[in-house]
């Protein structure tokens, strides 16, 4: 795997990006105008365990074009294990800044996921907070592989140069690698439950747990059956904790 611009090593097939957010959007514009296509991951500490089983989904991570650092868990880990200092981009931060950038610019943005509705009422919400958005095509994330061709093959009549998914990881990362060839110089991220807030359905945590980096926390206690997750989020803290040797690169 070729070296990604400005970013540095963390884990095996894993680099992030370390300049500041400014100049990630800045850097992603340059892409735009060159015809370059970008596929964006906002990495978390799920992400990293899930590479423990998921061939599909680490391959998806050898081809992002660039991957930011989503939350403290992943900072720390950067900072004991690669030595490096990553800057926090959550990615519903971010996600929403690339929206805006496409209202200024004219840009057509697709919506894809969440329930049946939802994408619809976050097109609602972000075309009155960001006059000129130009959203040329959205469906919700309950499809099957069935649907999938058909689907892609509508999205890509659209042309859209922004496509923010919303499918929860790793199914929204495998799909966009996937299918990023069928979107040429597009900007492509996953953004989990980020239409879910977008629409209004949801609402992201208080500052408070934004700040002391745990929203985690937050979601658990709204969402109960995130439960499992906390397991999984103490075995990537006893693993950095007692690191010893990087995950396997292609599962196991």
């Amino acid at each position: 795997m070729p070296s990604r611009y400005d970013h540095q090593p963390f884990l095996p097939g894993i680099e992030l990006w370390t300049q500041s957010r400014s100049e990630l959007l800045s850097y992603l514009e340059k892409r735009i105008n060159d015809g370059q296509t970008s596929f964006i991951i906002t990495l978390n500490p799920l992400m990293i365990m899930e590479r423990k089983s998921n061939k599909e989904f680490n391959r998806s991570l050898e081809t992002a074009d660039v991957i930011v650092a989503d939350g403290r868990g992943v900072r720390w880990a950067a900072r004991k294990i690669g030595k490096i200092n990553p800057p926090l981009i959550p990615g519903v931060e971010l996600a929403e800044e690339l929206i805006g950038y496409a209202a200024v610019k004219g840009l057509p943005v697709a919506l894809i996921g969440a329930h049946p509705g939802v994408w619809e009422k976050a097109r609602e919400n972000l075309s009155k907070k960001y006059p000129g958005l130009n959203i040329v095509a959205g469906h919700h994330g309950y499809f099957n592989e069935t649907d999938e061709g058909e689907l892609i093959d509508r999205l890509a009549s659209h042309k859209p140069l922004l496509i923010i998914a919303g499918m929860g990881f790793p199914r929204q990362e495998i799909f966009l690698y996937k299918y990023k060839g069928r979107f040429p110089g597009a900007i492509l991220i996953g953004v989990g439950g980020s239409l879910d807030v977008y629409s209004g359905v949801k609402k992201r945590a208080p500052v408070f747990f934004r700040k002391t980096g745990t929203e985690w926390l937050w979601r658990m206690l709204t969402e109960p059956s995130r439960i499992k997750s906390f397991w999984r989020l103490l075995k990537f803290w006893l693993w950095v904790k007692f690191y010893i040797s990087p995950l396997p690169k292609n599962g196991v």
